[in-house]
């Protein structure tokens, strides 16, 4: 939407929607995320909240680019966003497990 319909629209509109589908997609993120970090069971560090929200949301929207020659089928794009979210939140430094 942002590149392609809200150049066509007047400045203030286009500021407007793009800060309802922003936070219509942080805010939700951002309280997952508040939930799993305070959980005594979780063990989450996040310091920013919006920024991992739209890190994960920028990380899966990155899905719809990766060409269709790397995906073995259909369903991959949805495997790929999956291993994604899970890439994001586990991280990539290998941890002994206790």
């Amino acid at each position: 939407m942002a590149l392609a319909d809200f150049p066509a629209l007047p400045p203030a509109a286009a500021d407007e929607l793009a800060a309802l589908a922003y936070d219509s997609l942080r805010e939700p993120i951002s309280a997952a995320l508040a939930a799993a970090r305070d959980a005594q069971s979780e063990t989450l560090s996040i310091t920013d909240l919006n920024q991992a929200a739209m890190a994960l949301v920028a990380l899966v929207q990155s899905v719809h680019s990766v060409p269709a020659r790397y995906l073995q089928s259909p369903e991959a794009k949805t495997e790929l966003g999956r291993g994604f979210v899970d890439m994001l939140l586990d991280g990539w430094i290998r941890r002994e497990q206790k």
